[in-house]
């Protein structure tokens, strides 16, 4: 048992430097995450801030190509991503949010310059906006859960 327990710990002991238990970098799936085998969010902007969930973000303006000011939220994936679903949903606390249509997104994949991403589209100056929108993103390999408002609306 004790040669067993030794031959356990050499690996350890090779290593020359200090190595705790919770130490990962040998450990190649956490030094290089583009070999995780599954799509996850690596970046959202605007970002999402707070201390406790549900973290929520605030949209900024963006300009289309025609001209038109925009809100856009975009979601960056580690790499291509299945059956991406985006849903309404009501914030807990009850607050009235805009709908994000099918209109309202677009998937982007293309895999000579890696962009693997999602983007949330809202106008809120229309004067039917509530100020908010929340959604649910489900694909394949994940789920997440964003909330954000406009510039001029404050927080619930």
């Amino acid at each position: 048992m004790k040669s067993l327990l030794l031959l356990l710990l050499l690996p350890l002991l090779a290593c020359g430097h200090e190595h705790p238990l919770t130490d990962h970098e040998h450990d190649p799936q956490f030094k290089y995450p583009e070999m995780l085998n599954f799509a996850y969010i690596v970046d959202i902007d605007p970002p999402l801030t707070g201390e406790i969930p549900p973290k929520r973000g605030v949209l900024t303006k963006n300009v289309t190509p025609g001209g038109r000011e925009v809100q856009r939220v975009t979601i960056n994936f580690s790499k291509e991503f299945e059956d991406l679903t985006i849903t309404d949903i009501r914030d807990p606390a009850g607050y009235r949010t805009t709908r994000v249509d099918s209109r309202g997104y677009t998937i982007k994949h293309d895999i000579y310059s890696y962009i693997n991403q999602a983007r949330l589209t809202t106008d809120c100056s229309d004067p039917e906006h509530t100020g908010y929108i929340a959604v649910r993103l489900d694909w394949d390999t994940g789920s997440a859960r964003l909330l954000y408002r406009c510039p001029d609306a404050e927080w619930w």
